[in-house]
Parts: C-alpha cells; sequence; structure tokens
C-alpha cells in the first residue's frame, strides 16, 4: 500500500503533518477529513523529486535553458 505524506488543519487551526498508508489520495483525504483534518497538501512518498542545482546550471552561471 503507498505511504503518503500529509499536511492539513484541525478544527481548532492547529498545522498538522505526517505519513500514512492508503490506497489512494483520496481514500486518505476522506479519512483525514472523518478525523476533522482539512488537508492542505497530500503528495505519495517517494513521488516527489527534486534536481540538483548542479544538474540545471551550466559551469558559467547559465541555465543551459534557451
Amino acid at each position: 500500500m503507498p505511504q503518503f505524506e500529509f499536511r492539513g488543519t484541525s478544527r481548532t487551526g492547529q498545522q498538522i503533518t505526517g505519513v500514512r498508508a492508503s490506497p489512494s489520495r483520496e481514500a486518505l483525504d476522506a479519512v483525514l477529513r472523518r478525523e476533522q483534518i482539512t488537508p492542505t497538501r497530500i503528495v505519495e512518498k517517494g513521488r516527489e523529486i527534486a534536481i540538483p542545482k548542479s544538474f540545471c546550471q551550466s559551469p558559467h552561471g547559465s541555465s543551459g535553458y534557451g
């Protein structure tokens, strides 16, 4: 079952973050709402990638694009 990282707000306004297993993003959204957490971000763990700055820049300071 995929793992999802989430961020949300409780009824009292407290910021809540965590990681949970769920069959889908939509299923986790429903579970969090039942727990009175309004999700603001749900992302499947491992799906986000970070591209190192060194990959996007040439040694001369140009991005190499355009």
